[in-house]
């Protein structure tokens, strides 16, 4: 089962139940999931963390003292999301939480001595595929993927106000 509603577009395709191009635009976007749930496993598999606290741990300690909110920009999740992938790396003790003396409110985060010890074991970051693809799109077509992706995702049902789904 390709993961989609309605099962293998090509089979239904073949059927005429969808187009043709609707088939392959579909196959092309469980190409990206194959993508990055590969991404995620080998993350998983290496570190014994998930991907996306993989990310979040390259991110802090590629800047040192990053708040919960901008690592929540820097990673495109919102908040809380990040909160929960920074709680879980200190769970493990791989982040350590750091009072910012100017504001007792504010905390700055920083990888500690077990989480480098996880990143030395990674190979150096490299740029993701996606995101390597994507760079070598160039402007113009980037942001008429942009804008196509806008407009399918507008048509998607949301979670929540002005949230595209799995944001």
């Amino acid at each position: 089962m390709s993961g989609l509603p309605g099962g293998d577009s090509a089979a239904r395709a073949l059927a005429g139940l969808i187009d043709p191009p609707q088939a392959r635009v579909l196959k092309q976007i469980r190409a990206l999931w194959r993508t990055d749930a590969r991404q995620r496993h080998g993350a998983r598999k290496a570190a014994s963390v998930s991907g996306a606290q993989l990310a979040a741990l390259q991110a802090i300690h590629g800047r040192p003292g990053l708040g919960v909110n901008a690592l929540a920009a820097q990673l495109g999740v919102r908040q809380p999301t990040a909160s929960n992938r920074v709680h879980g790396l200190r769970e493990r003790g791989l982040v350590l939480r750091l009072s910012d003396g100017s504001d007792r409110r504010a905390v700055k985060l920083q990888a500690s001595a077990a989480g480098q010890e996880v990143l030395a074991r990674e190979p150096a970051p490299a740029p993701a595929a996606r995101e390597s693809a994507l760079q070598r799109l160039g402007g113009r077509l980037l942001r008429e993927l942009e804008q196509d992706l806008a407009r399918l995702l507008s048509r998607l049902p949301h979670e929540g106000p002005g949230q595209p789904p799995g944001h």
